[in-house]
């Protein structure tokens, strides 16, 4: 039995020898795979390590919520909740602009500024140009995207049209948000950044959007380690739930596309 192993195993070494090329390449094969695996799970880590680090270094929300129609005094209510650290109440809308050389319809998602246009909660880095000021309420923010692929440049005007009526507005800076990484328009599947882009402009602007109908939009910074009291499984909160809230976005669903829904 041990002589017959012996030679098996000197016709298993023969056998090898003679595919020692196919060997080498099944070997350089499974070598690259394991490399790219490697690769791909450090690329990954880095990916979200970076992407965390921008979140927390410009306050992205942890959950955002829509109301309808609720007075700024509700802001003051989930304000104290515990668990929340910053809070910010806002108006936003869908309108629509008018840009030189369009002939087709483009579209923006109007979100409204603080008083002293320095958002805590989703802050604003500026690629360009400057904050608009507080004084001159014509005065707006366009998104990166949108002013690459529309070729607006700071000091451009634009027709907005908002309450029915045509008014004409300055961009004064061009912005990026983590809240907007990805401009995605209501009922699209993919950014369109020639066709819907994001408005930055004063509150009373932003308030007569729809028709008069204003849509309140909250972003909460939670607390680490601290989950926000009343959060069902459906989403809602009891202290909104009487103005209409429509449900709660946590960070992961919010992210670009928070708006079309």
């Amino acid at each position: 039995m041990s002589w017959q192993l012996k030679k098996l195993d000197r016709k298993l070494l023969r056998d090898l020898m003679r595919m020692k090329m196919q060997l080498a390449a099944v070997g350089g094969v499974l070598a690259c795979g394991i490399v790219l695996w490697v690769m791909a799970n450090g690329m990954y880590d880095s990916l979200q390590q970076a992407r965390d680090t921008y979140y927390e270094d410009q306050h992205m929300a942890e959950m955002a919520a829509g109301v309808v129609r609720a007075p700024l005094a509700l802001a003051t209510r989930l304000a104290a909740v515990p668990g929340v650290r910053e809070l910010e109440a806002r108006v936003a809308g869908v309108g629509l602009l008018d840009l030189a050389g369009r002939d087709e319809p483009v579209s923006a998602l109007m979100v409204s500024l603080p008083p002293d246009r320095a958002p805590r909660v989703n802050r604003i880095v500026m690629r360009a140009g400057r904050l608009p000021d507080p004084t001159r309420p014509g005065e707006v923010l366009v998104n990166e995207a949108f002013a690459e692929a529309n070729g607006i440049a700071v000091g451009t005007s634009l027709g907005a049209i908002i309450y029915g009526k045509r008014r004409e507005v300055r961009v004064v800076g061009i912005a990026s948000s983590p809240e907007f990484v990805f401009a995605v328009a209501p009922g699209a599947m993919l950014p369109e950044p020639e066709r819907f882009g994001i408005v930055w402009m004063d509150r009373e602007s932003c308030a007569r959007l729809r028709s008069g109908r204003r849509l309140q939009r909250s972003g909460d910074a939670a607390r680490p380690g601290r989950e926000l009291p009343g959060r069902g499984r459906a989403g809602r909160s009891p202290a909104g739930t009487p103005r209409g809230t429509r449900r709660l976005w946590p960070r992961p669903d919010a992210v670009g596309a928070v708006h079309g829904r």
